[in-house]
């Protein structure tokens, strides 16, 4: 008898094998090299780039847990 586990795993290798990888038409193949030489767009509500996010963070943890200096 088989695992819950080993189970899980041969269903996902059979679905594998029904897949077929997507074919492309040159034409859809020089889209996607074209659109990839872009930057992503910016998602909604999002204010700036990761870096950004990350220094506004960084300043936020700082400003929030300052201690009274001990002499």
């Amino acid at each position: 008898m088989t695992t819950p586990r080993g189970a899980l795993h041969h269903q996902l290798a059979v679905l594998r094998r029904q897949l077929a990888r997507p074919r492309y038409a040159p034409s859809g193949r020089m889209l996607l090299a074209t659109l990839a030489l872009f930057p992503p767009p910016t998602p909604v509500g999002v204010p700036g780039l990761p870096t950004t996010l990350l220094r506004w963070h960084g300043e936020l943890v700082r400003r929030h847990w300052t201690y009274p200096a001990t002499v």
